[in-house]
């Protein structure tokens, strides 16, 4: 590890400890959260333990007071010392073990929990993310996660006067977390769009760095779209049904998209449980029209052909919810008309036998697809496979998501 000159900078390193607390880098390393909560307790306690947040509370001029103490100092020197050479290393896991694993894992999550600080998940789910991420920045691997930003975050509760439990959504507004804009490379911000209904919904994106890797969090808080949109992504899991649907419409079909504008091709996508499973239309939509430009029949779309689109689903909770259970065929076909206009096979792929279910003895699921499209039948075909890869089975007369549904498809077109 380099040293820095008993002289050195002091608004160099104020600007290094800036940069610092915009990398949650710092979340897993005790003596860098040690230089922040020395700087402001209050604050650090009043914040959640927020390193922007504390050095937006304390002034610059008392900032560089603080850094003419020596001792400080040298502690300022030591993390941020470690912290680059962290970054600048190359001799990674991945380097000298996958070499040749260059093109990034995307990572598709609901839920990040990176730290309390940023409240942008509900629980294990979100953990699960964001020790996933944390874990990719230490091996070296070339991973980017995709989520949605919460302005309004998971609720938070206490008990009122009358003992019953009350929520309250406080709202967490960018310039107190450490995010970043993205923006396009002639300036301005870059805005990517789905379509949920006959609607075209607008999102922009923030950049947050964790360590060597990076989490895009989609946001439609946007002006562009109408005041109904905008709060689409204001808290997790928040409203009914169709808000749930919305905004897996956009983490799904709009991360896609997102890495697209961005010029990012993935070696893999990943899907932590079902919420992102609408990823697997885009996909397919953009597989179906390369084989149309090619003059290639659609029909000879095959499960090595779908292999090759590089998705994977991970799940994690076995008990499905009651409120989980069904999402209604005239809501989901509401939401995807726009695309079924343009005469891309949707259909066959979204729609099943409402009264399948899965048996814990079967050895294959009866559960039938509607070949409305051509890639109804291997939607059909994949479906029967679902045991055989995911090893989930419920018991006789529980129904099973639609989003599970998509993500075990995409499981099955990944084996052999």
């Amino acid at each position: 590890m380099g040293s820095t000159p008993p002289n050195a900078d002091h608004s160099s390193l104020s600007q290094r400890l800036h940069i610092l607390a915009r990398n949650l880098w710092w979340t897993w390393n005790p003596e860098a959260q040690a230089i922040f909560q020395d700087l402001s307790p209050q604050v650090w306690q009043q914040s959640n333990h927020n390193a922007v947040e504390v050095l937006n509370e304390v002034s610059s001029v008392e900032l560089q007071a603080r850094l003419h103490d020596q001792e400080f100092m040298k502690k300022v020197q030591f993390v941020l010392e470690e912290f680059e050479d962290y970054l600048k290393d190359k001799s990674t896991w991945v380097s000298r073990n996958v070499p040749a694993l260059m093109n990034p894992i995307v990572y598709f999550s609901a839920e990040f929990g990176l730290h309390e600080s940023l409240p942008i998940y509900s629980g294990g789910l979100g953990v699960l993310s964001g020790d996933h991420t944390k874990s990719a920045s230490d091996l070296g691997l070339p991973f980017i996660g995709i989520g949605l930003y919460y302005r309004k975050g998971y609720f938070q509760q206490r008990i009122g006067n009358e003992g019953w439990q009350e929520e309250q959504y406080p709202v967490w507004p960018p310039e107190h977390l450490p995010l970043e804009l993205v923006s396009l490379p002639e300036g301005g911000r870059l805005l990517n769009s789905v379509e949920i209904g006959d609607v075209t919904v607008y999102f922009q994106t923030w950049r947050l760095n964790v360590g060597r890797t990076v989490v895009y969090l989609l946001d439609t808080c946007v002006p562009e779209n109408s005041e109904h949109y905008q709060g689409l992504t204001a808290s997790v899991y928040g409203g009914n049904i169709d808000t749930r649907i919305g905004q897996e419409v956009v983490l799904g079909i709009g991360g896609v998209r997102l890495l697209k504008s961005m010029g990012v091709t993935p070696s893999c996508y990943h899907m932590n449980e079902g919420h992102s499973a609408f990823l697997v239309l885009e996909l397919l939509l953009a597989e179906t029209n390369r084989h149309e430009l090619l003059g290639v029949d659609v029909k000879l779309l095959d499960q090595e052909a779908l292999h090759r689109l590089g998705a994977a689903v991970g799940e994690h909770v076995l008990v499905i919810l009651r409120r989980e259970q069904r999402v209604d065929g005239d809501r989901h076909d509401t939401r995807l008309d726009r695309a079924e206009e343009r005469h891309r096979p949707v259909d066959g792929v979204v729609h099943r036998n409402q009264d399948a279910v899965f048996h814990p003895e079967a050895q294959r699921q009866q559960v039938v697809a509607e070949a409305v499209h051509p890639l109804g039948e291997i939607a059909e075909a994949a479906l029967a496979r679902i045991v055989d890869v995911g090893g989930l089975c419920a018991p006789p007369g529980l129904q099973v998501p639609a989003d599970q549904v998509l993500g075990r498809v995409v499981n099955a077109w990944n084996v052999a």
